[in-house]
């Protein structure tokens, strides 16, 4: 059986062989430094997300948190009017 002309050459390339001779400019490593802290920005920010949505489905799915957070609303809202509603007539 007759090898393809090029088969010794490319049984040759390994990963290994994938040195880097010399360090990256600092513009460069400055950027792939950058993009690793933005994807871990992203992956903090989307649990973050997360957890902010299940807090809230606890709130509005529960009835006594609920209840509090609109006695909350309504104090809020009365404060506002005594304090505020002269100004707005």
């Amino acid at each position: 059986m007759k090898a393809r002309p090029g088969a010794a050459e490319e049984r040759n390339n390994h990963m290994s062989d994938l040195v880097v001779t010399h360090p990256a400019p600092r513009s460069l490593r400055r950027r792939l430094i950058d993009r690793g802290a933005v994807s871990a920005e992203y992956a903090l920010l989307t649990v973050g997300t997360i957890t902010f949505g299940g807090v809230l489905l606890k709130i509005i799915t529960d009835e006594a948190m609920r209840n509090q957070l609109l006695q909350i609303i309504l104090a809020i809202i009365k404060f506002l009017l005594s304090n505020f509603g002269a100004f707005a007539g």
